[in-house]
């Protein structure tokens, strides 16, 4: 996982849009991935509208 993720801590009310900004390199990309369950993390623990990206990643769709 790129050093960027590293330590993340994000929360977007609902409804809310956020920009992500940063150098090559940063983890924006992967970010974005497991967001959208295109990539497994490889730590950690990702929530989205309340569902866990790895366990419930068809509602997270």
């Amino acid at each position: 996982m790129p050093k960027g993720l590293n330590g993340l801590d994000l929360t977007v009310a609902r409804g809310m849009v956020h920009g992500v900004l940063g150098p090559n390199g940063a983890g924006k990309t992967t970010l974005v991935r497991i967001l959208s369950t295109l990539l497994r993390p490889d730590a950690g623990r990702i929530e989205v509208a309340g569902h866990d990206v790895v366990r419930e990643a068809y509602a997270v769709r």
